[in-house]
């Protein structure tokens, strides 16, 4: 098993689907990891195409992730292919899962040459500074306390409370 330096309050346990085709491994501890995962899931709905893995939970364990360990998952995003262990990583990762479910659209502008470079630059940056980016912790907070207000406060998912953190865009 890998160490990690986090004590995250996401849960203890991951839940695989039986027909993954791509593993997420984010890191539960981060505003933006967890918004990319919601925006994810919601999309993907059912279908069970992504399989979310949390780095920062104590129950990550490397080798059942192809041999990522928490330090190197901290680098930069990762996406393991269901088929062979192929790890994907970086701009391509974001690329994979979008097309994955359903967000292909996305996926090909992306890919555009201009367009391609400028994500690339995009990504660089904000992967080097996540964890210091203080302003969607407000956003989000400031959505959450609005919810609750306004008496519109669906988010009732017990113990944990990930899925609660990204607002609704």
């Amino acid at each position: 098993p890998s160490t990690t330096s986090s004590s995250s309050s996401a849960p203890t346990t991951t839940v695989i689907p039986d027909n993954w085709q791509v593993k997420y491994l984010y890191d539960g501890d981060c505003p933006m990891c967890r918004t990319l995962r919601n925006v994810l899931s919601r999309k993907d709905g059912d279908a069970g195409r992504v399989a979310f893995v949390n780095i920062a939970s104590r129950s990550y364990d490397a080798a059942q992730n192809a041999g990522i360990e928490y330090e190197d998952a901290m680098d930069t995003i990762h996406v393991i292919k269901r088929d062979g262990d192929e790890v994907v990583t970086g701009p391509e990762a974001l690329r994979l899962l979008y097309a994955t479910v359903g967000l292909g659209w996305a996926s090909r502008v992306a890919q555009l040459p201009v367009v391609s470079s400028i994500v690339d630059a995009l990504y660089e940056l904000i992967s080097k500074y996540r964890l210091g980016i203080g302003g969607v912790d407000a956003i989000i907070a400031m959505k959450r306390l609005a919810q609750v207000e306004s008496g519109d406060d669906q988010c009732d998912k017990g113990e944990d409370d990930e899925e609660c953190d990204a607002p609704e865009w």
